[in-house]
């Protein structure tokens, strides 16, 4: 007997909440590899954690582009946006990932 989907049939307000679990905003988009339900989903993850010494990224021009593309994309209010940055990253760069995105509560560290 083939194995049954039951995470599927959760309803979306549950589905977000389990993703604004997950530990980055890197993992969560990579959820929409999970089927076609969960496509769609983290774009209205209502927390976001980018973090850029996750799975050592060491370019800062591709965690910039990751963050970028990740921001446009996503569609509903932003209700956290976590930073964790180990890098230089340029406080015109900071500034460009907030415009035009909802935010609730701006959490941000500097190691």
């Amino acid at each position: 007997m083939p194995p049954v989907d039951r995470i599927c049939h959760l309803p979306d307000a549950l589905l977000l909440r389990i993703l604004s679990e997950v530990p980055t905003a890197k993992d969560v988009v990579a959820t929409m590899v999970l089927s076609k339900r969960w496509e769609p989903l983290w774009k209205s993850v209502p927390k976001l954690v980018y973090d850029d010494s996750y799975q050592n990224i060491d370019d800062v021009g591709r965690f910039s582009r990751f963050v970028d593309r990740s921001l446009i994309l996503h569609e509903a209010p932003v209700e956290t946006l976590h930073f964790k940055l180990t890098q230089k990253v340029s406080c015109l760069q900071l500034q460009s990932y907030f415009q035009g995105v909802y935010i609730q509560a701006l959490e941000y560290s500097f190691l």
